[in-house]
């Protein structure tokens, strides 16, 4: 018996070459370029930032005890833990997302202006490891490794992208106006004058 099914034809579609590739990467470098400098180095702080959350960020020393030498182990951002990879995640968006919102979601409205974001955020980011290497150097036999370094230079990118468009004025002014706030709570009874 015949199959009477027809074949289905296969799509043809047009390799991607070298001339898309080209292009891609021209867009890429014009979405790039029109971006204003502090947020330029916000987005190339955010890269650096998740290239070092992939290199070894702290590594122990191998020794020998009794002849048998210990393996050395390293240790990168994701094996840290959950709060210290959250603050992570939060720290490469607002450096590799932050710089194209207005672009791609203009109808998003942010809590706080973005330099005081890349500010806050890039300190947060440049401290983190520093803190970890010092919640845990009671073992002697921890390094840090390059991942380390390339974390607090990718929170200090962000960080001072956030400062060059005036982060830490609008930080200051954001504190000042909370000094001058009335407490919140309720307000207590006015006194009634005795007769």
């Amino acid at each position: 018996m015949a199959d009477t099914a027809p074949n289905p034809q296969p799509v043809q579609t047009p390799p991607a070459g070298p001339n898309q590739a080209g292009e891609m990467a021209k867009k890429a470098q014009q979405m790039f370029m029109a971006l204003p400098k502090f947020e330029q180095l916000a987005f190339v702080g955010g890269l650096v930032y998740l290239i070092g959350s992939f290199l070894p960020v702290y590594a122990t020393k191998s020794y020998e005890y009794y002849g048998i030498k210990s393996p050395s182990v390293s240790v990168n951002l994701w094996n840290l833990e959950f709060l210290y990879v959250l603050l992570a995640v939060i720290i490469m968006i607002v450096g590799l997302v932050l710089p194209f919102l207005e672009k791609w979601m203009p109808a998003v409205k942010l809590p706080l202006p973005k330099p005081m974001l890349y500010l806050v955020a890039g300190v947060i980011g440049a401290i983190v490891p520093i803190f970890r290497w010092i919640t845990i150097t009671g073992n002697n036999n921890l390094n840090m490794g390059i991942g380390f370094f390339a974390l607090i230079a990718g929170g200090a990118l962000i960080a001072v992208g956030g400062f060059q468009s005036g982060g830490a004025k609008m930080l200051q002014e954001q504190m000042q106006k909370m000094r001058q706030a009335p407490p919140a709570g309720p307000t207590p009874p006015a006194a009634t004058p005795k007769a």
